[in-house]
């Protein structure tokens, strides 16, 4: 799978059951701006990765699906304390 398909099949099993406007307005991007983002039809900046792993709570390997750290190594804020030597 290419990576802007990946990014947008886990932003959205990660936003969940939230509403695609509310989670916008978190992001501070327009609802269609997410749309085509959770489609794979846009690419992202970098300020709005940060902003999305800062709202999910999730570092960028998990985001890509790169690294699946164990729940115990996630930290709150989107701050990961997990390493992977690989990265």
């Amino acid at each position: 799978m290419a990576i802007a398909g990946r990014l947008a099949r886990n932003i959205r099993r990660r936003r969940g059951e939230a509403f695609q406007r509310a989670f916008a307005r978190k992001l501070g991007i327009s609802q269609s701006t997410l749309a085509r983002i959770e489609n794979a039809g846009q690419n992202t900046t970098l300020k709005t990765l940060q902003q999305i792993m800062k709202v999910l709570e999730c570092g960028i390997g998990e985001l890509f699906d790169l690294v699946q750290p164990p729940p115990e190594c996630r930290v709150k804020g989107g701050d990961c304390a997990y390493q992977d030597d690989n990265f």
